[in-house]
């Protein structure tokens, strides 16, 4: 979501891949226990982030995207 916010090219993988995460992360909370601790995910949500890794990794190392990884993104220090 950071790479594409910041210019990057989409593709329907990645923006797939992304809108899944998303709605199986929708609700879960991070942090338990005053923030001391992590909450453990659910095996369905586990399921679902681990089932995008490879399409995310491969999306954040512009594989197949005909550029460089980072390349003309915006970091807020310029290009």
């Amino acid at each position: 979501m950071v790479n594409i916010a910041a210019g990057a090219q989409h593709t329907s993988s990645a923006d797939k891949a992304i809108a899944a995460d998303n709605k199986a992360l929708n609700g879960f909370q991070l942090f338990c226990n005053g923030g001391s601790s992590l909450c453990a995910p659910t095996p369905v949500i586990s399921s679902v982030i681990q089932g995008n890794l490879t399409t995310l990794d491969n999306y954040n190392s512009a594989k197949g995207l005909g550029c460089s990884e980072g390349a003309g993104l915006t970091t807020g220090r310029g290009k």
